[in-house]
């Protein structure tokens, strides 16, 4: 039987790989992300309650998911009926190599001849559903992106920005690594649609966010919250750092002229801005949302900061030169949480 064990030896490491993979794949199918047993971020989203309703875009990207997601799983299915139908060749050759009295090489041939070309034809199937699964892998990470970003700016959309959010509060957590949560609004922007119609406004939009974009850091994440609200999030960033970065981005804003069919066009904006103290997201997007309001009511063009009490200026801005107020940067303080911890959760 030394022909037998030879083989043996030389097919069993290509089998126990073909019968390893359809395990994997038989096993996994449990876990899969299908519409039906585990809803995907997009899914998830739109069972929650929002001020924004979805798109058609938005719309056709989940739809788009739900078909990749089917796709794999058939991939799955198929690969699990080729692996289930090499066992049962392989069961069968080793009942007949069983029953053998002899170790004559024509019968060990014959008995083993089924189980060679059965690898053969798995490895080939195998091979071509890894090239299926590796395209299915790219369009599932391009349907994910496309899910997390604004089609107009090609920035983060809010639900984007919730997930980058979530993760900076569990480092705050575990670290206390400070980050800052800015606001911003175009100033006036009914106005531009109003005027010039909304294919302008969509044109002031991508502009703002170019813009914006090229002024912070390359650690900072910029979203489109909504409208024409915007969200800035500044890692490892506290309070003086961020209110140098808002004034930069409002005066990149303010110099920039946006190019457009009704003409060159003067767009601001108003900015305000809260580092993160123990509080939750909601908390601190009220924060910043309270400090952006007291800059429109400042006048708009500028920035102010809420300290965990109250909003102050940052800056009045190079639009201010007339005003019989000072236009220097209001100096703030090192730390946001200036004040003891309870006083962001008020009683």
């Amino acid at each position: 039987m030394s022909i037998l064990v030879w083989y043996i030896v030389l097919f069993a490491p290509q089998l126990a790989i073909g019968a390893g993979i359809g395990w994997w794949f038989a096993h996994s199918r449990a876990g899969a992300a299908t519409p039906e047993a585990q809803p995907s971020e997009t899914q998830a989203s739109e069972t929650q309650p929002s001020d924004e309703q979805p798109d058609g875009d938005s719309t056709a990207t989940a739809d788009e998911l739900r078909l990749a997601l089917n796709q794999l799983k058939s991939l799955t299915d198929a690969v699990q009926e080729d692996v289930r139908e090499h066992a049962e060749i392989v069961d069968s050759s080793n009942k007949e190599l069983a029953a053998m009295d002899s170790g004559d090489a024509s019968e060990v041939m014959n008995a083993i001849g089924p189980i060679v070309k059965a690898n053969e034809e798995l490895q080939q199937r195998l091979q071509e559903t890894e090239d299926k699964l590796a395209e299915q892998a790219e369009l599932l990470d391009q349907q994910t992106t496309e899910a997390r970003t604004d089609p107009l700016t090609g920035l983060l959309n809010r639900r984007g920005m919730e997930g980058e959010i979530s993760k900076l509060l569990d480092e705050y957590e575990q670290s206390e690594m400070s980050f800052c949560y800015t606001i911003l609004d175009i100033d006036h922007f009914k106005k531009f649609n109003d005027d010039h119609g909304h294919d302008v406004g969509d044109v002031v939009l991508s502009d703002v966010a170019r813009v914006v974009s090229g002024a912070v850091s390359r650690q900072d994440i910029v979203a489109r919250y909504g409208g024409e609200e915007f969200v800035i999030l500044s890692p490892d960033t506290e309070l003086h750092e961020a209110g140098q970065l808002l004034e930069r981005v409002r005066a990149a804003v303010e110099a920039n002229a946006v190019r457009s069919d009704a003409g060159d066009l003067k767009v601001t904006i108003s900015l305000g801005v809260a580092q993160v103290g123990a509080e939750d997201s909601a908390a601190l997007a009220k924060r910043a949302d309270t400090a952006l309001y007291a800059a429109k009511e400042a006048g708009r063009n500028r920035a102010f900061f809420h300290d965990g009490l109250h909003n102050h200026p940052i800056s009045l801005g190079a639009s201010a030169g007339n005003d019989s107020r000072s236009d220097k940067l209001t100096e703030l303080p090192s730390r946001a949480v200036a004040y003891p911890r309870s006083l962001y959760h008020p009683q």
